[in-house]
């Protein structure tokens, strides 16, 4: 083997390593801004790409089919692919806060109202005047008490908004000394804008 052909071997190995990682962090997905700092650029996720070990998914998200795909991986591609500064709310929000026993039909995203939005399948995205404080471990998202006030504004139904304030008390992911505060500052709808009609 050439000293050419060995580091060509040596690098796709090293790509390979780096994805793997960063995907399995995400959930099988990786931002190409991650891989570009770790020294992936975008001729080597074309490559990967056209050698069908790795699927663009948008703009900005890499699905590495090395690693299996986890529902997160969702979450993640919705913040990523969705604009600037977007964080999960409302159900999903509470989703990845750890909440059980629903299923969003979407993916509720808001974003800030200066942002441009790009729509993105399976997910609805906010505009809003004011984002809530967030979260940043994990996926970044509205903390549960605004997440769980969001998310029965936007339900589809009365008996839903019920459950989604029930589920988030019920498995303590939000004190309902919190949720009776934050509500009270709440005028009844939320300060957004919604992009998907």
């Amino acid at each position: 083997m050439t000293r050419v052909a060995t580091l060509q071997v040596m690098k796709k190995e090293s790509r390979r390593l780096v994805a793997v990682e960063l995907a399995s962090d995400h959930g099988g997905v990786a931002h190409r801004r991650d891989l570009r700092a770790r020294g992936v650029d975008r001729h080597d996720v074309r490559i990967e790409v056209d050698g069908g070990r790795w699927r663009a998914d948008g703009l900005h998200t890499v699905e590495v089919l090395e690693v299996t795909r986890e529902p997160v991986a969702d979450l993640w591609r919705a913040v990523w692919e969705s604009g600037p500064g977007a964080v999960l709310d409302g159900a999903a929000g509470l989703v990845a806060q750890g909440m059980t026993g629903f299923t969003p039909a979407s993916i509720d995203v808001s974003l800030p109202r200066s942002a441009t939005v790009r729509l993105v399948d399976g997910v609805t995205p906010h505009q809003r005047r004011k984002l809530e404080r967030c979260l940043r471990a994990g996926v970044p998202r509205v903390v549960p008490e605004w997440a769980t006030i969001h998310a029965a504004q936007w339900a589809v139904s009365d008996r839903q908004a019920a459950l989604l304030v029930c589920l988030p008390v019920q498995q303590r992911l939000v004190p309902p000394s919190r949720l009776l505060d934050t509500g009270g500052v709440c005028s009844g709808h939320p300060a957004e804008t919604s992009s998907a009609t």
